[in-house]
């Protein structure tokens, strides 16, 4: 194996626990999203709820600044950054709108048809 693929497959303790416990708050955070939404389809009421900011929990990580991270993880921890303000966002938005419990106005009845 070459030095640079090496790099490649090899990812630092640091970064290792970085990645994981983002992973496992996003998925946490979007499963809610998806509760949330599949709740106001079956009939429920759709609630404003707000777990706790990925971003904040991202800046939270450990991932330390005497942390030897190659360059790669580097660029993969701004990455991780970027994709945590897009859930927070998405979690916001579904939180602020209602998606499924909107009242249906009947539909316009066509000139001729009032028997029908």
């Amino acid at each position: 194996m070459t030095a640079v693929a090496l790099a490649f497959a090899l990812k630092s303790p640091s970064f290792t626990a970085f990645e994981d416990d983002f992973r496992f708050e996003c998925s946490r955070i979007l499963l809610e999203i998806t509760e949330g939404l599949e709740s106001q389809g079956a009939g429920g009421i759709h609630t404003a709820r707000l777990t706790s900011s990925l971003v904040h929990r991202v800046h939270t990580i450990p991932l330390g600044k005497d942390a030897e991270l190659f360059e790669r993880e580097r660029a993969l921890a701004r990455l991780i950054r970027f994709i945590a303000q897009l859930v927070d966002r998405l979690q916001r938005e579904v939180a602020s709108e209602t998606f499924y419990d909107v009242l249906l106005a009947p539909e316009p009845r066509q000139a001729g048809y009032e028997s029908a």
